[in-house]
């Protein structure tokens, strides 16, 4: 009887060391993204500053998350040439990243978060003089107790724009 005890035991242990062990990689480690059908390998570029965003389809922008942030990456030559690392919900009350796109201009990150007021942030990346510059900020809010009556749609121009490098979100969440 306690083989079969011990056999259901040795399985729970050896997978959950399997998670951990796949859980504990670094983001500068390879990781996957892409759909189901073109998955491909991507690793940091070390030379992640001769990035040139000037062709449009010379990159792709991929959602990711790891077990702290939620994660924009720019990639090119399935190199991540650009990481942006954002909130989770854990972190920030109700933060969710909801798309990382590109746009004819350069790429968007969407995101929301609050409980009472709550925010919605469209944030436009522009490729200007071959970097990705944070040019404007869309944001709707409103108070989930009177939305009728609070609802707000505000668009902010980013002068002088703000390098990639140089954006951290957080700069930009309203508490």
């Amino acid at each position: 009887m306690s083989k079969y005890v011990l056999i259901p035991i040795m399985f729970f242990l050896t997978v959950c060391s399997a998670i951990k062990s796949s859980s504990d990689k670094s983001i500068n480690e390879k990781s996957e993204i892409g759909s189901a059908q073109n998955e491909a390998p991507v690793s940091k570029n070390d030379e992640s500053k001769l990035f040139d965003c000037s062709e449009a389809g010379g990159y792709q922008i991929a959602k990711d998350r790891d077990d702290e942030f939620n994660l924009v990456k720019i990639v090119q030559d399935k190199k991540v040439v650009e990481l942006i690392k954002l909130p989770t919900g854990q972190s920030q009350n109700g933060f969710a990243l909801n798309s990382a796109k590109k746009t004819e201009r350069g790429f968007e990150i969407t995101i929301e978060y609050g409980s009472r007021i709550y925010y919605q942030k469209r944030f436009n990346f522009e490729c200007q003089d071959h970097q990705f510059f944070l040019t404007k900020i869309d944001i709707n809010t409103f108070d989930k107790q009177n939305p009728e009556k609070s609802w707000k749609e505000t668009g902010t121009a980013i002068k002088p724009p703000v390098a990639i490098s140089k954006f951290e979100v957080a700069d930009y969440i309203t508490n």
